[in-house]
C-alpha cells in the first residue's frame, strides 16, 4: 500500500465521526416477512443515532413495538425527511415513522395513521443572545425581510414559515444543523415544535426563546405512521396494532421514557 493510500485511510479515518451516512438496521430476515420503515434519524428524540451508531428514540421502539403485533421484522431505512413521503408513496418502503405531522398535504399523498401527539397549539422560535430585543419574535423578523430563520426540510415548521415569507426560509436537512447555524449567528432564529426544542434547550441551555401562537388552521392533527394508499392489508394492520398500543399504556410509557422535559 503506498503511503497516498496510507495517508487517505487515516484522513477518513479521523474525519468519520463527521461523516453521515445514510444506514439501515438489517437483521437477516426474509424479505416476505419484513416490514420496510422509512425514518430520518436527526430528529431526537423521536429517532437519532446514538454513541454506538444505532437508532434510538421513541418512534424507533414503537414501530418495532408495530412489527411484533403484526408479525413482521422491522427494517429500517435512514433516509432524508423531504423523501420520506415520495418512498412511501412510490412503495420504495411499506411505511415511514418520523414524527412526521398529519396535514392536508400529505394525506393527499399517502395514508397516515396517528400513533402519537395532538394538534400542536404553539412552535417555538429559538434565537441567541446576538439578536437584538425589539426582533425577538417572528412577526418583527419577518418583517425585517432579509433575515433568515432556519427550519428543517419537510417538516410542519417548514411550511408555517415558507407560507409567511417563502424568501426567508432557510432549509436545513436536520436539527443539529439549524442549532448550528442559529449558534453562529447565520440565521437570526428558528422555528422548531415544542417537544424537539426541549431535547435542543438540554444540550444548548443558553439558547433563547419565545412561543410562536398557532391559529387552528395552523395546527397539525399530532403525527402519523405514512402507508401506500393502495396498501389496505397493511393500513388495517398497522392501524389495529396501533390502537391496541395506545389501549394498553405502550404509547404513555414511551412518552414518560423520551419526552421528559418536554414543555407542552
Amino acid at each position: 500500500m503506498s503511503w497516498k493510500s496510507i495517508a487517505w485511510i487515516l484522513l477518513l479515518g479521523a474525519l468519520g465521526i463527521g461523516f453521515y451516512m445514510r444506514r439501515r438496521q438489517i437483521p437477516t430476515v426474509d424479505k416476505a416477512n419484513a416490514l420496510t420503515v422509512g425514518t430520518n434519524a436527526t430528529y431526537p428524540p423521536y429517532e437519532s443515532v446514538n454513541t454506538d451508531g444505532n437508532l434510538e428514540g421513541f418512534d424507533i421502539d414503537f414501530i418495532k413495538k408495530v412489527g411484533e403485533r403484526i408479525g413482521k421484522n422491522v427494517v429500517i431505512e435512514d433516509m432524508g425527511f423531504d423523501a420520506l413521503v415520495l418512498a412511501t408513496q412510490q412503495g420504495k418502503i411499506d411505511c415511514a415513522i418520523a414524527g412526521i405531522s398529519i396535514t392536508p398535504e400529505k394525506l393527499q399523498a399517502v395514508d397516515m395513521i396517528h400513533y402519537q401527539g395532538g394538534g400542536a397549539k404553539h412552535f417555538v422560535l429559538v434565537f441567541t443572545d446576538a439578536l437584538p430585543k425589539e426582533l425577538r419574535s417572528l412577526d418583527a423578523i419577518l418583517a425585517k425581510r432579509d433575515l433568515p430563520v432556519a427550519v428543517q426540510i419537510g417538516t410542519i415548521t417548514e411550511k408555517f414559515v415558507r407560507d409567511k415569507n417563502q424568501e426567508q426560509a432557510r432549509i436545513f436537512e436536520s436539527v443539529s444543523e439549524i442549532v448550528m447555524d442559529v449558534t453562529h449567528n447565520k440565521s437570526s432564529a428558528a422555528v422548531f415544535e415544542s417537544h424537539i426544542f426541549a431535547e435542543v434547550a438540554q444540550k444548548f441551555p443558553k439558547l433563547k426563546h419565545v412561543k410562536i401562537e398557532l391559529k387552528p388552521n395552523e395546527q397539525s392533527k399530532g403525527n402519523g405512521i405514512c402507508v401506500n394508499k393502495k396498501n389496505k392489508t397493511l393500513h388495517a394492520n398497522i392501524k389495529k396494532a396501533v390502537e391496541e398500543l395506545k389501549k394498553e399504556g405502550i404509547v404513555k410509557a414511551l412518552e414518560q421514557k423520551w419526552f421528559a422535559g418536554d414543555e407542552e
